[in-house]
């Protein structure tokens, strides 16, 4: 049974990573393999954690694309198949194809799919997946997606307009749900769900959708030697809202891009109406040298909610057949990632906000750690792969991974 978790995961994995080739010619489903189902199942035996199971399952239902693959990282135990899909047999290839579109799609593509338990008496459990990506004109897309569980819990997913166009300063600009990531995420990045959302389909639903991204505009644009990035996102549930904004602009010289990131979070009880108010700013910078590269960030937080600082610091190095990864963070005892989405392995404690009265699930606060991955080619289609990984809050809080793989 484990075998068989694994590898629908892998093929989830393969088949987001299908989708974010951009093969426009061949239209990869990503939510066919593994079900909700064996997500589920696999929850239950302890295999994936319960923020691996949400993750895992909004990749499947949103898909992701090249610029959100650091999603991934959120997943330990898949840490190689981001570049590794090798386990996946020709068998699990060749049902994955048999999901491809042939035909190429001019103006977008709508799916619906129904799903019902079969019971003696016809009063069987129903559920259902409404999916449309339509393309009503040239750099215009939008993204409209509705569920409905077999507990008859029926919501909004996803609801995006996008317009996107590389031959102008102004690259993309998104209404409604969207994933971004400034530099290496402790300001800004995907963090998943903060607060609750409606389980009807109505209104609040559709301007707060069940959805672990952003939910509002965010807008790209690239200049001669600057890049700038612009979000803002307004979430809510019945009890809280947390509105937040945020910007980054990198200078692009020679094989070093420094960058300079601001976010502020307000969130706010709305039956008191008291707001508790949260700033991060952060120097962010990443450089290429003949062998690798190296990416770092570090933040400083103020307002509200305590001062705190934070690090993180990633890259690779190359050297002929052999090669090593390497990540390294650490997060101040009162670091608040309201909306940061950086590294950090799946353990978590609990953060309190006494004065707006909330209480949320945090994996960075407090937490250092670090991950090592090294492969070697001794021989030609020979691999061998071998990873650490460590991140902990003290000593009896902690987790440490270590695996090995062979390639042949």
């Amino acid at each position: 049974m484990r075998g068989r978790l694994h590898v629908a995961a892998a093929t989830l994995i393969l088949l987001l990573l299908g989708r974010a080739g951009r093969v426009r010619a061949q239209e990869l489903s990503a939510d066919v393999f593994p079900s909700e189902d064996e997500l589920l199942q696999a929850l239950e035996l302890g295999e994936i954690s319960f923020r691996e199971f949400i993750l895992l399952q909004e990749l499947a239902t949103v898909g992701l694309d090249s610029t959100q693959l650091y999603l991934l990282d959120d997943i330990p135990n898949l840490v190689y198949l981001r570049e590794r899909l090798k386990p996946v047999s020709p068998l699990q290839l060749e049902q994955a194809q048999g999901f491809l579109s042939r035909l190429r799609p001019e103006h977008g593509t709508v799916r619906w799919r129904f799903s019902q338990e079969l019971e003696d008496n016809n009063t069987g459990r129903s559920r259902y997946r409404v999916d449309a990506q339509l393309r009503p004109a040239e750099y215009w897309q939008s993204d409209w997606r509705v569920h409905r569980e077999f507990s008859g819990r029926e919501r909004w997913i996803r609801r995006a307009v996008t317009y996107r166009r590389n031959d102008r300063v102004l690259r993309q600009v998104t209404l409604g749900s969207y994933i971004t990531r400034f530099g290496l995420g402790t300001v800004v990045g995907y963090r998943g769900k903060l607060l609750n959302f409606s389980d009807q389909l109505d209104g609040e639903s559709f301007l707060f959708p069940d959805y672990g991204g952003f939910n509002g505009v965010y807008a790209r644009m690239q200049g001669r030697n600057v890049n700038s990035e612009l979000m803002f996102s307004y979430t809510r549930d019945s009890t809280h809202e947390l509105m937040s904004s945020g910007a980054i602009t990198e200078l692009h010289r020679l094989t070093w891009h420094p960058g300079l990131i601001v976010a502020v979070n307000r969130l706010r009880n709305r039956r008191t109406a008291v707001k508790a108010h949260d700033v991060k700013i952060a120097a962010h910078g990443r450089g290429r040298y003949a062998y690798g590269y190296t990416e770092a960030e570090f933040t400083f937080q103020t307002g509200d909610l305590g001062g705190a600082m934070a690090a993180v610091v990633e890259g690779r190095h190359d050297l002929g057949e052999a090669g090593v990864a390497y990540a390294f963070w650490a997060y101040g005892n009162r670091f608040a990632d309201l909306m940061s989405g950086s590294k950090a392995t799946p353990i978590s404690r609990t953060v309190d906000i006494p004065a707006v009265g909330f209480a949320f699930s945090s994996r960075r606060a407090g937490q250092k750690g670090l991950f090592i991955r090294t492969s070697v080619q001794p021989a030609k289609r020979t691999e061998l792969v071998g990873s650490f990984l460590y991140g902990g809050f003290d000593r009896n809080d902690n987790r440490i991974q270590v695996s090995g793989e062979g390639y042949y």
